[in-house]
């Protein structure tokens, strides 16, 4: 995949560094980047938000 734009997001308390990036189709993604040493606290962080968005999905 092929970033266009990168626009910095400097709103939030986190220390990640977040972007708003755009593909060459025109869609838009949050992108966030983390430190290395909060690797496993990120990936339990994305394994739930996987379940949440699968059960939602399941809902309709």
């Amino acid at each position: 995949m092929n970033f266009v734009t990168k626009e910095p997001i400097t709103k939030g308390r986190s220390s990640d560094k977040k972007y708003c990036v755009t593909d060459e189709d025109g869609a838009r993604y949050l992108l966030c980047v983390s430190d290395i040493a909060q690797h496993d606290t990120k990936q339990s962080e994305f394994n739930i938000m996987k379940q949440v968005a699968s059960r939602r999905r399941n809902v309709k």
